[in-house]
């Protein structure tokens, strides 16, 4: 906002921004209801970044993702069946980027549709969403895939949740033939992956590459 004031604006989007989820959407969902509730809402949406589903190597506590997991589960996407079969419906629209490879069962619709509410920005353009022009760049960065144009290629990254150099130049391209805004300007982008230096001027080293 250009003043104090436009955090007052009537007309203005109030939107909400998670991290991982890693398919505990009954803890994420029990504080969206809690603070759309607040005198901080209502907001339009909620856009989640890092892992959406639950893997069966952090259930078990095995591999990457064993260091955040919790006591083992039958099931890590439990909360999300839920959702699915329409016992549940989320409080807001959810819009999220990271779906592939945990969620692959859930991912199937072309169009990104996971449950009433609970959508999948599967592709790399730009979403008109709620009166924001949202840039979603959906995957994780492979070396040894990323400059690769063979079909091969491409089905294996889409499969496995990796961007290509070709989805670079599809969202430049799709920002490039938004007409809402002939300026280029985006309200939101969205990526998996922390920019490179971003780490610039913490205090402390991070404890892995990024």
């Amino acid at each position: 906002p250009d003043s104090p004031d436009a955090m007052s604006d009537p007309n203005a989007v109030k939107i909400l921004i998670a991290g991982d989820v890693r398919g505990n959407l009954a803890s994420l969902y029990k504080r969206v209801e809690a603070v759309n509730a607040s005198s901080a809402g209502p907001f339009a949406a909620l856009f989640c970044v890092g892992r959406f589903f639950g893997s069966a190597a952090a259930a078990a506590g095995d591999g990457e993702d064993g260091a955040d997991a919790t006591p083992a589960a039958s099931d890590p996407n439990a909360d999300i069946r839920a959702y699915v079969d329409g016992t549940l419906t989320a409080p807001l629209p959810t819009y999220f980027i990271d779906g592939l490879p945990h969620g692959r069962e859930f991912c199937r619709h072309p169009d990104g549709v996971v449950a009433p509410n609970i959508t999948f920005l599967r592709r790399a353009k730009v979403y008109e969403i709620h009166g924001l022009r949202v840039a979603a760049f959906p995957g994780r960065h492979n070396p040894l895939a990323h400059d690769d144009e063979s079909q091969l290629a491409a089905t294996t990254a889409e499969r496995l949740g990796e961007y290509r150099a070709a989805d670079v130049r599809a969202l430049r391209q799709s920002n490039a033939s938004t007409g809402v805004d002939p300026s280029g300007v985006v309200d939101l982008l969205l990526t998996n992956e922390w920019p490179r230096g971003c780490d610039a001027f913490a205090a402390a080293a991070p404890g892995h590459a990024v």
